[in-house]
């Protein structure tokens, strides 16, 4: 008689993966909240405590205030809150990492009240930060689906309180993406494709016998 598979579809399961969880798609990357344009987004798979740090062209100046563009497609990926910190250390970080190479000073932190339409320019976040700062990191605390990607299509940055003028977050403007969620069990950089309009593609599939379903996971290492 054969010998029975010893592991089977059923079995429990887990995927896991111990490095730092900022990820983003090619062609979704934090670039794209500098562009103006609503039809880009930035997109990071890990959601929980992810943003970027970015330095602005133009030098160091203060943040009066702040507005956001919603992204297409989910609503459930607007972040909910929003922390802002500022540095005038030079940026060490790189991208995809915690983003905690660099002494930083928390300036704001505010609830987000983001509409669920689609392309939506937020109400003016007024701040009147009268220090200026050479660099700024921007974390979103969360999402309006707990534990779903972040994404949010622009961010702007004005040195006005009530988002008169242009934004100085410019196009060409160094950015980094970034996430201070520590890897874990519960929260790494380990996660499969779920998104609706997606094949499944979870770990299960590695137990079904079927070559033609996969296990993908986003965490390369």
């Amino acid at each position: 008689r054969a010998a029975e598979p010893l592991l089977v579809a059923g079995d429990p399961i887990i995927p896991v993966g111990e490095e730092d969880s900022s990820r983003y798609p090619a062609g979704e990357g934090p670039g794209n909240v500098l562009d103006g344009n609503s039809a880009t987004k930035y997109l990071n798979f890990e959601g929980l405590r992810s943003g970027f740090i970015v330095t602005p062209a133009g030098g160091a100046a203060s943040l009066g205030s702040l507005n956001l563009t919603t992204a297409n497609d989910f609503a459930e990926r607007d972040p909910t809150t929003i922390e802002i910190y500022g540095t005038n250390e030079p940026v060490l970080s790189v991208d995809n990492t915690l983003g905690q190479a660099e002494s930083w000073t928390l300036l704001a932190s505010e609830n987000l009240a983001l509409s669920d339409l689609r392309f939506s320019v937020s109400e003016v976040i007024s701040l009147n930060i009268t220090v200026a700062y050479a660099s700024y990191k921007v974390i979103f605390g969360n999402t309006k689906e707990v534990g779903s990607s972040m994404q949010i299509a622009d961010v702007n940055f004005y040195q006005s309180p009530d988002a008169s003028g242009s934004s100085f977050l410019v196009p060409g403007s160094p950015i980094l993406a970034i996430s201070e969620s520590e890897p874990n069990f519960e929260n790494s950089d380990s996660s499969s494709p779920v998104d609706a309009g997606v094949e499944f593609e979870g770990v299960e599939n590695l137990l079904d016998g079927s070559t033609a379903t996969k296990y993908l996971n986003f965490g390369k290492e």
